[in-house]
């Protein structure tokens, strides 16, 4: 098989690239300009069938291999990928504007998870288990689960995607893997490369199309048996009530609202530093980015100030210009809520200290960027204190103590991310005993 170099693209079926069972396409639009860029094949429920059916045929020969035969596949495709970190930065930069210094780094990381995974190729262990039973043993052994529907998101779609489809593949199971429509040729590129590394026919497959079709042929159907899936929370409710009769494995990665807290105690320079990055790293589009920082009163203004500078300072334009740290969103529909929000917010008494409008001069045009965006006085009845933001902005609530802190904090339907600062170890692990999130970062 050879790499595809096409302006229309086609999805991995089977170990064949085949179009669209009956022939549509969609456009993969640029966040950098609106435009097109490619077209892709817009797949249907036959389409993401025939997928099932070739990685089922598939499942008995990758599960008959060691894990250690596995293995090889996930170190050649992270050599590849490696090795190619300049072109598939380049391809998510367009596709979703993400900063073209920021998609290699997520992509150093993503050889590097690939790495790891190849790694516990050698922990790969059963147990053996004494019985109440004199002289009876019994003996646990892992055995793959069969079909792995891989559904992945936008934001980062390699890091994301690798987690799925590397964890599948050294533990035996075989991958449909579903892109994301705003970044489909990410997910093409995962199945050349997984492809080009040995694996067999049927091993790895990629539909590309809506999620409400061929997304919900993959949890639907019998023949997956795990369904793996990060993005919004109602997609998430939604692949629990579909396969709740199912028994289906679920494993699922939903959305977040992250609060940042900065107690009186805290390296307040530090705490700036780490703040910028959390917040608009990849124009604020992850579920553990920054949404609400709150801020101890002693520590408010020096902090707020230092904050608004720092930001004030972020390069936007273009994002495969090197020195750019703020690209575009990922498309209208995003940048639309995340003016939405703002606008709500400032309706309701919010103080606007950085931001708070398109990006027009010096960019592409046509691209849907949007100013780093800092307010202040922000009240819980607002949008933006309850929703999450995913782009460019964050909310600031002053606080009077801690108690109060972790009461605005886990006021929210998310629960992924959070984190605390201040030099005092103890206090950060009452903290954290208190916040109801599932991650906890101290300082």
């Amino acid at each position: 098989m050879s790499f595809q170099h096409s302006d229309r693209w086609k999805m991995l079926i089977g170990g064949k690239w085949v179009e669209a069972e009956n022939g549509e396409v969609f456009e993969d639009i640029s966040s950098i300009d609106g435009r097109p860029l490619w077209t892709v094949p817009k797949g249907t429920r036959g389409d993401a069938k025939r997928a099932i059916e070739a990685a089922t045929e598939a499942k008995k020969v990758l599960a008959d291999m060691t894990p250690m035969e596995r293995a090889r596949f996930l170190y050649k495709a992270a050599d590849e990928i490696e090795a190619r970190t300049d072109e598939l930065a380049e391809i998510v930069t367009k596709e979703m504007g993400k900063p073209i210094t920021q998609a290699k780094h997520d992509l150093g990381r993503t050889v590097a998870i690939c790495r790891s995974f190849a790694e516990e190729s050698r922990r790969i262990l059963g147990e053996v288990l004494p019985s109440e039973n004199k002289g009876v043993w019994s003996l646990v052994i892992r055995i793959p689960r069969g079909v792995v529907a891989a559904i992945a998101p936008w934001n980062y779609p390699y890091l994301l995607s690798v987690n799925k489809v590397a964890a599948a593949i050294i533990t035996g199971n075989t991958v449909v893997l579903k892109p994301s429509s705003d970044t489909p040729i990410t997910g093409i590129k995962f199945g050349e490369i997984f492809t080009e590394a040995g694996l067999p026919a049927g091993a790895i497959n990629v539909v590309t199309g809506p999620g409400p079709v061929v997304g919900d042929e993959l949890v639907r159907n019998p023949g997956t048996n795990v369904i793996s899936h990060t993005g919004e929370c109602a997609t998430g409710k939604e692949i629990v009530e579909k396969t709740g009769r199912l028994f289906k494995k679920i494993c699922l990665e939903l959305g977040g609202k992250a609060p940042f807290m900065v107690l009186k105690d805290a390296d307040v320079d530090q705490a700036v530093r780490s703040a910028l990055w959390a917040t608009f790293a990849g124009v604020g589009q992850a579920c553990i980015a920054v949404d609400r920082i709150l801020l101890a009163e002693e520590v408010a203004d020096e902090f707020i100030q230092k904050f608004v500078e720092a930001a004030s300072t972020l390069v936007i334009g273009n994002p495969l210009q090197p020195e750019t740290q703020i690209g575009p969103l990922v498309n209208k529909r995003q940048r639309d809520h995340v003016e939405r929000l703002v606008e709500d917010a400032l309706d309701k008494g919010a103080q606007l200290k950085l931001g708070g409008n398109r990006v027009t001069e010096d960019v592409p045009q046509g691209g849907f960027y949007y100013q780093p965006t800092i307010l202040t006085d922000a009240t819980q009845e607002m949008k933006i204190m309850q929703d999450e933001i995913f782009g460019p902005a964050v909310a600031i609530v002053v606080c009077k103590d801690v108690d109060e802190m972790v009461a605005i904090a886990n006021n929210v339907k998310y629960g992924l991310g959070s984190s605390v600062w201040t030099k005092d170890l103890n206090v950060a692990l009452d903290v954290a005993k208190r916040l109801e999130f599932g991650g906890v970062r101290i300082n």
